[in-house]
């Protein structure tokens, strides 16, 4: 079986994003919420977190994302800049 080599996607919506990550916490500001905030607290929630990422919008959508980019302290601000730059 042939493996897919061309896939389109839309581009990554930031609130979605925001849905992704803190859709079951009260608040949804992307300026305050760290990812601790929404249950990412250690260097291995941040390698699941990057694989649910790339899961969730694809793995040739995303340019690779280093969990090194990423911390606990991140907003989820940053995270959003830093998926949609990469994809620009």
């Amino acid at each position: 079986m042939v493996a897919e080599t061309h896939s389109h996607h839309d581009r990554i919506d930031p609130d979605d994003i925001v849905a992704l990550l803190a859709g079951h916490l009260d608040t949804d500001d992307p300026a305050t919420l760290t990812l601790a905030d929404c249950g990412f607290h250690d260097d291995a929630d941040l390698f699941d977190l990057v694989d649910l990422l790339a899961e969730e919008y694809g793995e040739r959508c995303l340019a690779s994302i280093d969990p090194d980019d990423l911390g606990a302290h991140a907003t989820l601000a940053e995270v959003i800049t830093l998926l949609t730059d990469r994809v620009r």
